[in-house]
């Protein structure tokens, strides 16, 4: 597992790892300290088709790790993170906003447009050609 940042490259890694603000080894943006992967971003970007999108699924990613670490209490003493995985959750919707979702066989077309399923019978509905129920 690498991990890769050069704030002057214009690569489509260091463009996620920058607007994760996930550039320093070690110190990384999960509730645990660690980095996202080169590979987990590059795959990511593979799935997604695009750094954009990608960055949107990283987002949703990081919010969704953050979920599981809300409120810490000791001594009396309450601190709430509910407010990191909002953020991320709003930084990930910007983004899909923006940029969409993957396409994918079931409505999605150029990751941006939904197609609404065709009613084949009561039981079957068509989503640009494949047939499910």
């Amino acid at each position: 597992m690498t991990f890769s940042y050069d704030q002057g490259n214009d690569d489509d890694v260091s463009r996620i790892r920058f607007r994760l603000n996930d550039v320093v080894d070690g110190v990384g943006v999960r509730p645990n300290g660690t980095n996202f992967t080169d590979e987990e971003l590059e795959d990511l970007i593979v799935f997604e088709g695009s750094w954009q999108r990608a960055l949107a699924a990283a987002f949703e990613t990081l919010s969704s790790a953050w979920r599981l670490h809300p409120t810490y209490q000791a001594d009396g003493v309450t601190i709430s993170n509910s407010h990191i995985p909002r953020g991320y959750a709003d930084e990930a919707k910007k983004w899909r906003d923006l940029y969409g979702y993957p396409a994918t066989d079931y409505g999605k077309t150029a990751g941006i447009v939904a197609v609404e399923p065709t009613k084949i019978d009561g039981f079957y509905y068509e989503y640009n050609g494949i047939t499910e129920t």
